[in-house]
């Protein structure tokens, strides 16, 4: 499973890059036989948002990782 976090928050500039990165992990994630899961959540507050930023990663990772565990067998093989 391919996990990546674009939290759409950024300048014009940015957010284009940030759409070509979510298509090249696509396409990576497809010829690998991977999944491939995007998240535009925001789960730490902007006006946290000095130095915090990379708290939406962690928290989408963790969140990830526990609905992977509830699903048991049926779950991503790196769970099991």
């Amino acid at each position: 499973m391919i996990l990546q976090h674009d939290c759409q928050c950024y300048d014009e500039h940015i957010t284009e890059l940030a759409r070509h990165s979510v298509a090249q992990h696509a396409r990576y994630a497809a010829a690998h036989g991977y999944s491939h899961r995007v998240s535009t959540g925001q789960y730490v507050p902007r006006e946290n948002w000095s130095g915090t930023q990379y708290m939406n990663k962690v928290h989408l990772a963790l969140q990830v990782i526990l609905e992977e565990l509830e699903k048991g067998d049926e779950g991503v093989q790196w769970i099991q």
